[in-house]
């Protein structure tokens, strides 16, 4: 099959053949609120929900679209970064109000006020279990489960958005780009 681009406004779900003989497939995969919501991030809960992060953030359950609402300083913020920790919560970064933390049933707003190095999220990344890091745009913070540790890397290698990605490789080694 031929694929156009005015066919994909929006984003697309790709399935992946079973086997080498068979096809891949494309289908368009259309926003809850018409072909200009932006998508910067997507992440998958082990529940199997998809999560959408762009100016809003939605939650795909497989048949329908819930977004995220209720909470003001995640409402009004673009949302940039989607990381899945392996104990299944999963970490929202915004541009301008901090990181925020989702058990499954509760949201938690991690920001300057209890210990974030800079409410501008650049990356996210998750290391081992419990370790998250976290680049903003003035320095790198990494969360143990408790409590922000900052400026744990040398200034020079702090990024500005748009411009770097953090890896974990496990619980030693960061990437850094």
């Amino acid at each position: 099959d031929e694929i156009h681009e005015q066919d994909f406004r929006g984003w697309v779900r790709v399935t992946l053949p079973a086997s080498s003989s068979d096809e891949i497939t494309y289908e368009p995969f259309r926003p809850p609120v018409g072909p200009r919501e932006m998508c910067y991030g997507i992440g998958q809960t082990r529940d199997g929900d998809l999560w959408f992060a762009g100016r809003r953030l939605w939650k795909y359950d497989g048949m329908n679209w819930t977004e995220v609402s209720g909470i003001p300083e995640l409402n009004s913020s673009i949302k940039d970064w989607l990381q899945v920790m392996p104990d299944g919560s999963l970490w929202v970064g915004s541009r301008s109000f901090g990181v925020f933390q989702f058990d499954g049933s509760r949201w938690t707003q991690h920001s300057t006020e209890n210990g974030l190095m800079s409410n501008r999220i650049v990356s996210i990344a998750s290391a081992g279990t419990t370790r998250i890091w976290v680049a903003t745009n003035k320095d790198f913070s990494v969360f143990d489960g408790q409590q922000w540790t900052n400026a744990v890397l040398p200034i020079p290698l702090t990024m500005s958005r748009e411009t770097g990605d953090l890896r974990c490789r496990d619980e030693g080694t960061i990437w850094i780009n």
